[in-house]
């Protein structure tokens, strides 16, 4: 008889201490975690470390709030708010409520822009006319009305005229009303030194079309011909009357009186030949001393009998044998040259096609 609870007291005993095998099994189960977490390279006190930093973060937070209150005082931080409730928040999404958005936009600016002066009766909106519903045919009448209760009878005619017009385009077929306006920059050098950038409107266009052909006009520049009229040699020869080169810096040198007595030594008179060869036989101080004098008194007598008119004349008849005009579009592509890839040289082929391109949406 005593046998029987002392066996299932030992049984009660076992039951509740854990076993050597689930012993082992947690032990082989915490090991293969670990070695998950060691390959994947996660922490398992990465959590504990965020809360961490987010209860730091908040700390530091509410600290920096209750100085801010502190200086400032409660009923100035409680003014300064924000207001925004998201019930009274309203989401237009279709284009019906889109048009009712600008038939109060459109009531609310006209009523203050022109409080005291008088409305257009003739004033259409296109884009009201392409989405004239009953919706908004009720919204204008309402807002006619509401026009002469506030005693504006002007506005309330020209709204009473876009409610009848409105009621005849719901049957009708959209429209498009071009509004192209093309303009130009155009840059200022005030008096102080500044620059005044504006757009201004572009002369002689009309439409798109005009637009383009514009833009395909271009600037003209001169580019050397490789073959010519004339030599390497013409086109180097310095004209006289012209201005000095950059390098010239304005200042006259022994070495270009003597480039200007060597180019104006054809046109002299035999009896300067004559003195150049007497001058040969004298020492090198006096030639030189002679030679600049007489180049000067030559350059101031080439001044005195040269004449603008001819001079740019023939300029340009013979400029004309050794340069090319070429256009360059005001919009044109560029294209790396195949000699190097960071210079961009003038697409003439890319060009025509973005022009025609734009002719053809112009056109269409």
């Amino acid at each position: 008889m005593m046998a029987g609870p002392a066996m299932g007291q030992q049984v009660m005993q076992s039951s509740s201490l854990p076993s050597d095998f689930e012993k082992r099994l947690k032990t082989m189960i915490s090991d293969q975690i670990e070695a998950l977490n060691s390959y994947l390279g996660d922490d398992q006190l990465d959590w504990h470390r965020k809360i961490e930093t987010e209860v730091d973060m908040r700390e530091e937070m509410e600290s920096s709030v209750l100085q801010w209150v502190t200086e400032h005082g409660e009923f100035y931080s409680t003014g300064v708010a924000g207001k925004f409730d998201a019930k009274k928040e309203r989401q237009y999404d279709s284009y019906w409520n889109w048009a009712v958005q600008d038939a109060i936009e459109l009531y609310h600016h006209t009523a203050t822009v022109t409080k005291d002066l008088p409305v257009n009766e003739g004033f259409t909106l296109t884009h009201l006319r392409n989405r004239a519903t009953p919706e908004l045919v009720r919204c204008i009448r309402n807002y006619a009305t509401r026009a002469e209760k506030e005693n504006r009878p002007d506005l309330a005619q020209s709204l009473k005229a876009l409610v009848v017009n409105m009621k005849e385009w719901q049957t009708a077929r959209p429209v498009r009303v071009q509004r192209f306006e093309p303009s130009k920059p155009q840059l200022q050098i005030l008096e102080n030194g500044q620059l005044e950038y504006a757009e201004v409107a572009r002369d002689g266009v009309a439409d798109s079309i005009n637009y383009v052909e514009e833009m395909a006009r271009g600037l003209k520049y001169n580019a050397v011909m490789k073959s010519g009229e004339f030599g390497v040699s013409g086109i180097k020869k310095k004209p006289s009357g012209f201005e000095p080169n950059p390098t010239d810096n304005g200042s006259t040198t022994s070495e270009d009186l003597d480039s200007d007595e060597v180019d104006s030594g054809e046109d002299e008179e035999v009896s300067h030949e004559g003195s150049t060869d007497t001058n040969d036989t004298t020492p090198t101080g006096v030639t030189r001393i002679e030679t600049l004098g007489d180049a000067l008194r030559r350059r101031a007598q080439q001044e005195s009998n040269w004449h603008p008119g001819v001079q740019a004349s023939s300029m340009h008849h013979r400029m004309n044998g050794i340069l090319k005009k070429t256009v360059l579009p005001h919009v044109h592509i560029r294209k790396p040259s195949d000699v190097d890839p960071t210079i961009r040289l003038y697409d003439v082929e890319s060009t025509c096609m973005l022009l025609s391109c734009m002719r053809e949406m112009a056109s269409t």
